[in-house]
């Protein structure tokens, strides 16, 4: 992405992760000065070859620089803003990430020379939708790359075309710190609790949430799903900007999902996703909802196309993933499952549960009525890590439940009941946790445990 309107400018780039050490070769490249900093010594020392300068934000002199691209992961707000986002504001220095440079650089180009971008946020479900955006679009014969919050950097991507596609995954954390009108299709999928605390409390959380709609350019398509309380507030809100769709309701004139059927009343097109599709349960109908309407806003897009297009998607890791079967045992790796809301998702699509769940208490944690119906679905819990205790104490009058220290005895436990369990039984981790007190991140915690599923069942 050429970054040239920027050529003479300084900037200052904190948090030298995979993000910010494209940003800054982008920025280079643009004949950018750039000043650099990471709190951790171990990423400071992933610059030595960018030709930047390394200073930290106490020792900083403000007044040299043009704009602060800060990693949408450290906090510029709340809990706590980090020392560099403080300064920067007391000067007027504009605070932006990295998405927000690769918006401005795709504007700067002429009209007819700009890739169509898709920007996708929701609480759930926004990288198996951004996954599943970009798959059908290549299969259909377009070219579409995916990158954002779903793990590439958005300068690490490759340069579109004008008839191409970029499909991004938009977090919260991005969204605060993007300015830039942009988006061809704008879409808000769900919103539930979640990241409370680096939003000053729930409704900030909606507010970053809702500013993908301003980031819709002229002529842009803002699509909203309408299964919860809060997006359908939003689509009051803007409903003469929007799409709607659902998974959980008849409509007459929007996308929505009845039965097993994705239907179209506008086309008469009905689709029977039972059949056309390898992901199942009301959260996957949502997201293949979410991404018909999205794409029939965008190309030209029969039912038939669709499905023939989707046919062959099967997810994404570490969300619902079948890890194997064997014995009558299915084992499942949902570690995204980071919420009780997230869970509950899973626990709903299973039956004999053997139910894995742990680690890192997030703002939700024991609100056990999210799970509560589905009680019946689960045979026994294991609760490992740091909320492992805690769960055992207010699940115990409800489910058999034992706690455990770490993942691997707790998966242990579970695959011993389940071997004895004479019914088809699952064995599922979904932690409703965060993964941080063991782990590094939801992908490790989910490699864990395949490595340990393996392990136990070829023994």
């Amino acid at each position: 992405m050429n970054l040239i309107h920027l050529q003479g400018k300084t900037a200052y780039v904190v948090g030298l992760g995979r993000s910010g050490i494209a940003t800054i070769r982008a920025l280079r490249n643009a004949q950018v000065k750039v000043f650099a900093w990471d709190d951790a010594s171990s990423s400071r020392a992933n610059v030595n070859d960018c030709d930047v300068n390394i200073i930290p934000p106490e020792e900083l002199d403000y007044n040299l620089i043009d704009f602060l691209v800060i990693s949408p992961g450290i906090p510029n707000l709340y809990p706590f803003p980090h020392l560099a986002a403080r300064k920067a504001r007391k000067e007027g220095i504009p605070l932006i990430c990295d998405v927000d440079l690769f918006a401005q650089g795709i504007m700067q180009k002429p009209a007819d020379h700009q890739p169509r971008v898709i920007g996708i946020t929701g609480t759930n479900g926004k990288s198996t939708v951004t996954a599943m955006i970009t798959h059908v679009l290549n299969k259909l014969g377009y070219k579409a790359y995916a990158g954002g919050n779903i793990g590439i950097a958005v300068f690490n991507l490759p340069d579109a075309l004008p008839n191409q596609f970029y499909v991004l995954e938009l977090s919260s954390y991005q969204l605060e710190l993007i300015e830039t009108p942009f988006l061809s299709a704008s879409l808000l999928i769900n919103i539930s609790e979640d990241h409370i605390d680096r939003h000053g409390g729930f409704e900030g959380y909606v507010k970053a949430k809702e500013r993908i709609f301003r980031l819709t350019r002229s002529g842009g398509k803002g699509i909203i799903g309408l299964d919860d309380s809060n997006t359908s507030e939003l689509f009051k809100k803007y409903h003469n900007m929007l799409t709607g769709f659902s998974a959980t309701k008849p409509m007459d004139d929007k996308v929505h999902v009845l039965n097993g059927y994705l239907i179209n009343p506008t086309t008469q097109e009905t689709l029977n996703l039972e059949k056309s599709s390898l992901l199942h349960g009301a959260h996957n109908h949502q997201n293949i909802a979410a991404c018909y309407t999205v794409l029939s806003k965008l190309i030209n897009l029969s039912m038939d196309d669709f499905g023939g297009a989707l046919a062959d998607f099967s997810g994404l890791p570490h969300r619902q993933q079948v890890v194997v079967k064997k014995n009558g045992i299915n084992f499942i790796n949902d570690s995204k499952a980071t919420s009780l809301e997230s869970a509950a998702k899973s626990l709903e699509n299973y039956k004999n549960i053997y139910w894995i769940m742990g680690g890192k208490p997030k703002t939700d944690w024991a609100n056990i009525s999210i799970v509560a119906p589905y009680f019946d679905h689960i045979a026994k819990a294991y609760a490992f890590g740091e909320s492992g205790r805690n769960y055992q104490h207010l699940l115990s009058k409800d489910i058999p439940i034992d706690s455990y220290e770490t993942l691997e005895a707790a998966t242990d436990a579970a695959f011993l009941d389940a071997s004895r369990d004479s019914d088809e039984s699952v064995v599922l981790l979904a932690p409703a946790c965060a993964s941080f007190d063991q782990f590094k991140d939801f992908e490790e915690r989910g490699n864990k445990f395949i490595e340990h599923i393996k392990k136990l069942v070829d023994e």
